[in-house]
């Protein structure tokens, strides 16, 4: 069985797609899904406190 890999992003990256999420006026989660990124859970965006940063 394989483990799964859990993602870490870097505060100054989740800043600047939360900033990114604001200047097209659409949702983080939206944002983080281009992105790559989960916007919900684990180190993703809006779960991990990076909204309204």
């Amino acid at each position: 069985m394989s483990e799964k890999k859990v993602k870490t992003y870097k505060a100054e990256f989740k800043e600047s797609a939360v900033k990114l999420a604001v200047e097209f006026d659409q949702p983080v989660t939206d944002t983080a899904r281009d992105l790559g990124v989960n916007g919900n859970t684990g180190d993703g965006l809006a779960g991990n406190g990076a909204v309204g940063a």
